[in-house]
């Protein structure tokens, strides 16, 4: 008896190891990739826009001061707040997919948003969107040495 108990336990550990064993990492959101980072991108307005194309440098920063999830610091727009967009079933949505979007405080006088997704080092099909109406398209890459 006492030798069946012990082939019985030996056989459940051997079944336990041998079974595969599916964990499903959460895919990080946006603000796990954006955090504390810089990107040096580059924009282009809409074409009867006055505005120059040019480049400005974007700085995460985590936990935000503006937002309760994250900031973002530009060297032409100021600080924005931000979080990750919606994904899932709108009675359900869970905020952590790899878009993000951004908006200046109501305080600042003049108002933008910003949204775009996160891909690798980049961002990409970035859209900017001043209070007027006004929009500029932009990318950006990772670069740490952007100030």
């Amino acid at each position: 008896m006492k030798q069946n108990l012990i082939v019985s336990s030996a056989l459940f550990a051997i079944s336990i190891i041998l079974t595969p064993i599916s964990i499903h990492a959460a895919s990080p959101s946006c603000q796990d990739l954006l955090a504390n980072n810089i990107y040096r991108c580059h924009y282009k307005e809409e074409p009867d826009n006055p505005f120059v194309a040019g480049e400005d440098c974007f700085r995460f920063q985590t936990p935000g001061t503006q937002s309760e999830d994250f900031d973002l610091e530009s060297n032409q727009l100021g600080i924005l707040g931000c979080d990750c967009g919606p994904k899932g079933p709108s009675q359900n949505p869970s905020f952590d997919s790899k878009e993000f979007l951004c908006v200046t405080p109501a305080s600042s006088g003049y108002n933008f948003t910003l949204h775009g997704t996160v891909s690798g080092p980049k961002i990409k099909k970035g859209h900017l969107m001043d209070q007027l109406g006004e929009s500029y398209a932009f990318e950006c890459e990772l670069d740490s040495a952007c100030l």
